[in-house]
């Protein structure tokens, strides 16, 4: 064992990991409150009212996880561990882990859902309140930033569109109407939530860094997710709508690509815009910020299309961010993007 994260761990806890994992191997798992029970006994408690060393109580349950799994793999897979994957992705949130946050805020809702049997009922739990952004429970905290995240991004939509979409109607609406639909867009909303949160924490890193070249890749791989979410929300809403291809070589079939909307006449019609609108390709970052000169929604649709295609291929790409503007303009409109399309297509 690591001598570092054990004492971390007694001090913590009170407890030791080999105390953790002899209690391990003698339970006999009768339902999913064992499980509860362990974890509240032997599991990283967190502080409510005031953040404390949330990185060492990340490290140490992480480490705690897989020493159970290794001692016995299949007791790890049977028992409920919906408490610790709650605590992970809380501890995670306030080390601005948010990839890490999103996962295990997903994993714990898998554990729930195998205890309740659906969906609706999971989200009844305390981990529920991470998807339905009710600030309520031990992770009260995190909850409330991530709701303020959200409803900060939405407000600031509907001043650059004069388009409105309440935080009632994006979470009962969009996110639980999908999460129940599909549990593959658990990926979707979970990304769509990192995704709110990690711009305005890069905004904030822009501001100190130095005026030299540097790497960009943090900025991109944030803007290929917003990209990315982007043209998830178009074929999840194609999937719903029976949107096809209407002229062109792929006439018939489903769209498969963001530039295959362009020749989507559904598409098209629904967001009022003409296919030249809908631009997807852009020689490098700056003539993309140089384009995105409006918040209509074919600016916002090209903007955040060239940059699915700019981002997601070569990483060499020219430091426009010498200060936080073009950052925040090209994420202004891809959030624009996103949130036209929950506003038009799924509600």
């Amino acid at each position: 064992m690591d001598p570092l994260i054990s004492q971390t761990y007694n001090q913590l806890t009170g407890k030791t990991l080999n105390e953790a994992v002899f209690a391990f191997n003698q339970l006999n798992i009768v339902d999913a409150r064992t499980g509860d029970l362990y974890f509240e006994t032997y599991g990283v408690p967190n502080t409510i009212n005031i953040s404390n060393v949330p990185y060492e109580r990340f490290v140490c349950y992480e480490y705690l996880m897989h020493l159970l799994k290794n001692e016995d793999p299949n007791k790890f897979t049977t028992i409920h561990k919906g408490t610790p994957y709650y605590f992970l992705a809380w501890t995670a949130f306030e080390i601005r882990n948010y990839a890490k946050a999103v996962f295990y805020m997903d994993l714990a809702l898998g554990e729930d859902i195998r205890k309740s049997a659906t969906t609706p009922d999971a989200l009844n739990n305390p981990g529920g309140n991470l998807w339905k952004l009710i600030p309520c429970g031990p992770a009260t905290r995190v909850i409330q930033q991530l709701r303020d995240s959200t409803q900060q991004v939405l407000r600031k939509f509907q001043d650059r569109t004069n388009e409105t979409i309440t935080i009632d109607e994006f979470v009962n609406n969009f996110v639980l109407d999908s999460i129940t639909q599909d549990v593959k867009n658990r990926s979707l909303i979970s990304s769509l939530y990192s995704y709110f949160v990690e711009v305005d924490d890069l905004i904030d890193t822009i501001k100190i860094r130095s005026q030299n070249l540097s790497s960009i890749e943090p900025f991109l791989s944030n803007l290929l997710k917003g990209g990315l979410i982007f043209e998830t929300l178009l074929k999840s809403a194609a999937d719903r709508r029976s949107w096809i291809i209407t002229d062109g070589r792929s006439t018939g079939n489903n769209p498969t690509t963001l530039g295959n909307f362009g020749h989507c006449s559904d598409f098209l019609t629904l967001f009022n815009i003409s296919p030249n609108d809908f631009s997807t390709s852009a020689p490098d970052l700056s003539s993309i910020v140089a384009s995105a000169t409006n918040d209509l929604v074919g600016t916002s649709f090209s903007v955040t299309s060239k940059l699915r295609n700019t981002a997601g291929h070569d990483l060499r790409r020219d430091d426009i961010f010498q200060n936080s503007d073009d950052f925040r303009l090209l994420t202004e409109k891809q959030t624009n993007a996103i949130c036209f399309v929950i506003k038009k297509a799924f509600l």
